[in-house]
């Protein structure tokens, strides 16, 4: 897969229901990884409400938008191809994700992200097993708080 100025693939290394720090990953002409440890996975699901998987897909999609939002706020719009990591669970995490773009006042054609299932061999899978085999650092490691902030905020009028 030849990656593409205006289509970015999005992965994630380490689920976020397994042991161990998830890594997210956007890869195209340029790419970003971010980092969530275990600890702050925890606490975040101690602190949300909700039936367990449900607090995953929202975690999930908090980390999408910490990972995206810089890259969807540029003029230039592209494809987001979203790795599917939950089966059968696509159309809830797009919309989650859109809904937490809206509530940033981030504007973004529904058309554009899409949840696909890609093959292990895609730029921001080898990214992410990188930052995982550490021979690569993390762009960022975000915390309990950021992700619990990002869940938190409401719409504004």
């Amino acid at each position: 897969m030849t990656p593409s100025p205006y289509r970015i693939v999005v992965d994630e290394s380490g689920k976020l229901e397994q042991p161990g720090e998830t890594i997210f990953a956007y890869a195209n002409d340029r790419s970003r990884v971010i980092r969530l440890k275990a600890r702050d996975r925890d606490a975040c699901m101690q602190q949300l409400p909700g039936r367990r998987f449900q607090k995953t897909l929202r975690i999930f999609a908090a980390c999408l938008f910490l990972l995206l939002k810089d890259i969807v706020r540029v003029s230039t719009i592209c494809k987001i191809v979203i790795d599917n990591e939950y089966t059968k669970h696509d159309r809830d995490i797009k919309t989650l994700l859109l809904t937490l773009l809206e509530q940033h006042q981030i504007a973004y054609p529904s058309g554009l992200i899409t949840v696909e299932n890609l093959s292990k061999k895609n730029p921001a899978d080898q990214i992410a097993g990188r930052v995982r085999d550490r021979t690569r650092h993390a762009d960022e490691t975000i915390t309990a708080t950021q992700v619990l902030a990002v869940l938190s905020r409401r719409k504004r009028p």
